[in-house]
């Protein structure tokens, strides 16, 4: 069983990220999908994904963001001049890296 306590780590189903870190990365990516003016649909087509729904349970932190999608914003975000979101992007990416090995 899962501890409500904000405090406790606890694994989640993909990269060994922890549930807090999963939150915070499905709020940035909807801050950062806000700060580019895009709908859910306009940055499906614009990160090439499949479906809106993937989108979605992206934001509602359902479903881990995947790695490519972060590149793909955090180019997106430069190109917008977003560079102080797109710096915390590239923390996620190194982030998620680190996990790896």
């Amino acid at each position: 069983m899962v501890s409500a306590s904000p405090l406790r780590i606890v694994s989640g189903p993909r990269f060994g990220m922890s549930r807090r870190t999963r939150m915070t990365e499905a709020a940035l990516f909807h801050r950062c999908r806000k700060a580019l003016g895009l709908s859910q649909p306009a940055i499906t087509r614009a990160l090439l994904i499949a479906s809106d729904c993937t989108v979605r349970r992206w934001e509602q932190d359902e479903l881990a963001v995947a790695g490519p999608a972060w590149v793909a914003l955090a180019y997106l975000l430069r190109e917008n001049n977003e560079i102080a979101l797109a710096d915390k992007v590239a923390e996620v990416v190194q982030q998620r890296r680190l996990e790896m090995y």
